[in-house]
């Protein structure tokens, strides 16, 4: 089955925010590759909420560092990873000051790389 290219965009941000930011692999490098090699095939079918949060055709290509995470895709990324690795602790954002605010989408964001586990 196909899925569609917004599944594909929203699936991509989570797997990065749970690799980069908390060192949490919950698909293979291949199938995370291909997933960024269509989304930057099909770029003009995404919604531009979509194409803000990955960056450019270019960047998705290279890797999902760039990615911007929302409230909304957080809260998703860690249910799912509960739901795989029960037990795991708290999820924290790194980011001292909070959130950032992206105007033109009007939501609340961070980096993939601004989130880790609760140290304590």
């Amino acid at each position: 089955m196909t899925r569609s290219i917004d599944w594909v965009a929203r699936q991509a941000v989570m797997a990065s925010m749970l690799y980069y930011g908390l060192a949490e692999t919950t698909v293979s490098d291949g199938e995370f590759d291909e997933w960024c090699k269509r989304l930057a095939a099909e770029w003009d079918d995404l919604e531009p909420i979509r194409q803000w949060q990955l960056g450019s055709p270019a960047e998705i290509a290279a890797s999902g560092f760039q990615i911007k995470v929302t409230t909304a895709a957080a809260e998703a990324a860690i249910r799912h990873l509960r739901s795989v690795r029960p037990g795991l602790p708290p999820v924290v954002m790194t980011r001292g000051d909070g959130w950032r605010w992206g105007e033109e989408h009007r939501v609340r964001y961070l980096n993939t790389y601004e989130f880790m586990f609760d140290p304590r």
